[in-house]
């Protein structure tokens, strides 16, 4: 066996190796992304077809100008399973905002709080914003504030931003459908029919 035929068997070998490495990494990362066990984070068909998972911040502008186009996809595709994943790139304060979304969760509020948070428009999300939502879909304030700090909710919001860390997202929104990232600019945030075209590639 000539040196080149050798040369050539160990870079094929350390190739095949690396692309397994890849397809490992990939699927460990893709797993990360959607793998809470909140199931009140969670809407839609529970064995769908098609996942998607958003990372967002509260306190994102982005965040908000996305949510009006996250709403109208899931309008549209009911099949779909819809994970939110708060987490916060923008201090403590975001991080504050996330824990009390999550603690309307158990109360059964998530969602309502969620939307209110994303429909904020320029609004600041303030204890008053928080308090005159909380009054406004029934939820107990005093509790809602209690648990926000609970072992709960800290473990949810910490899986939350460990999983965002290992899937290398540290921007919001981040969105990832099935396998696909789909990042907005500046300029133009996804729309609708985006997330369309993301799933049909798919198929």
């Amino acid at each position: 066996m000539s040196m080149l035929f050798r040369v050539i068997i160990v870079v094929l070998v350390l190739a095949a190796a690396y692309a397994l490495f890849e397809i490992y990494r990939f699927t460990a990362m893709n797993y990360a992304v959607r793998s809470t066990q909140t199931e009140f984070v969670t809407q839609g068909p529970a064995k769908s077809d098609v996942v998607m998972v958003e990372f967002l911040d509260y306190n994102c502008g982005f965040c908000r100008e996305l949510h009006p186009s996250i709403t109208d996809f899931l309008d549209m595709r009911p099949d779909v399973r819809y994970i939110a994943r708060p987490i916060a790139v923008l201090g403590e304060d975001s991080a504050k905002i996330a824990r009390i979304a999550l603690a309307a969760g158990l109360q059964d509020k998530f969602w309502d709080m969620h939307n209110a948070f994303l429909s904020a428009g320029a609004a600041q999300i303030d204890d008053k914003f928080i308090r005159e939502t909380a009054m406004l879909y029934d939820i107990d304030y005093d509790r809602l504030i209690a648990d926000a700090d609970g072992p709960a909710v800290t473990k949810i919001f910490e899986d939350n931003v460990k999983d965002a860390e290992n899937a290398a997202i540290y921007s919001t929104p981040t969105v990832v459908i099935n396998r696909v990232f789909v990042m907005g600019s500046m300029d133009r945030m996804p729309t609708a029919a985006d997330f369309i075209r993301v799933i049909d590639s798919q198929k």
